[in-house]
């Protein structure tokens, strides 16, 4: 979405609070799954090329849970 609104002319940032009162981080949009075990696990996981694919193409079809089970982040219609 911020891509297609700099695309259409619309200033467009994108950031996080770096204290962690009211702060979003990277695990806010991302699934469950890419989450369990720990930061290590994460990063692992974010390092693996087939699962970027998979993690990419769940985020465009289905969003993401945010750490909570429940989607919250879906495709722009």
């Amino acid at each position: 979405m911020i891509d297609a609104a700099r695309e259409a002319g619309t200033e467009v940032t994108f950031d996080a609070y770096p204290y962690v009162v009211a702060a979003t981080y990277l695990h806010a949009v991302l699934p469950s799954w890419v989450g369990e075990g720990g930061h290590q696990a994460t990063l692992e996981r974010l390092c693996d090329l087939a699962l970027r694919s998979r993690l990419r193409a769940e985020l465009e079809e289905t969003g993401s849970d945010g750490f909570h089970g429940s989607p919250s982040i879906g495709r722009a219609s």
